[in-house]
């Protein structure tokens, strides 16, 4: 097992490419760029994955979401808490 980084983009939804042994560690913003962290077993096949972003107070959420963590940009004037939301046929 090893830790991986996945860059995000603030936006609704994307996809990332994980292994399929894995477990969300955290969010946090690295370099002005928001980042999630995961466990993976890098030998495991390769799932993609749905995430989604909401802001606080958007609706959307789901009780089959995932919650991953909660980021903060622009010195906490916007505030993202991030899903997964299931794997991607």
């Amino acid at each position: 097992m090893t830790v991986w980084k996945f860059p995000l983009t603030v936006a609704d939804e994307q996809i990332i490419d994980i292994p399929r042994v894995n477990q969300p560690l955290t969010v946090q913003v690295q370099d002005r760029d928001a980042n999630l962290w995961v466990l993976v077993d890098p030998d495991s096949p390769r799932i993609r994955v749905r995430v989604r972003i909401f802001g606080t107070g958007h609706p959307g959420i789901t009780r089959d979401m995932l919650y991953v963590g909660t980021f903060q940009m622009y010195g906490g004037n916007l505030v993202w808490h991030v899903f997964l939301a299931g794997v991607v046929a």
